[in-house]
């Protein structure tokens, strides 16, 4: 079973790549010829039809419209590679549930 919940959580993302798209002065069908992607997609993903791209097309279109990695990353609800390696490491546990305790 699907439990996207596309109108609730994908709004924000659809929203924030639209701002950027119309701030980079591209159309829809630009974006997606400039990404490789589909331009049924971008209008998918900026209407909240589907959720926020893997990290291969979400690096591609923060490429072509010149976004911010870290702010883009967290508008798509995305862990960055980096961060990704510090959480998954059991040595690190320790610290990130003191730093979630506010100690």
């Amino acid at each position: 079973m699907d439990t996207w919940n596309s109108r609730e959580a994908q709004t924000p993302f659809g929203i924030f790549l639209r701002k950027a798209r119309l701030s980079a002065g591209f159309g829809v069908r630009e974006l997606a010829r400039k990404a490789d992607i589909s331009f049924s997609y971008v209008s998918r993903l900026e209407h909240g039809d589907s959720p926020p791209p893997g990290k291969e097309t979400l690096d591609r279109i923060i490429t072509v419209l010149n976004l911010d990695k870290a702010e883009t990353y967290k508008m798509a609800c995305r862990m960055p590679d980096d961060i990704k390696a510090i959480v998954n490491n059991p040595v690190n546990w320790d610290a990130i549930r003191q730093l979630l305790k506010g100690n």
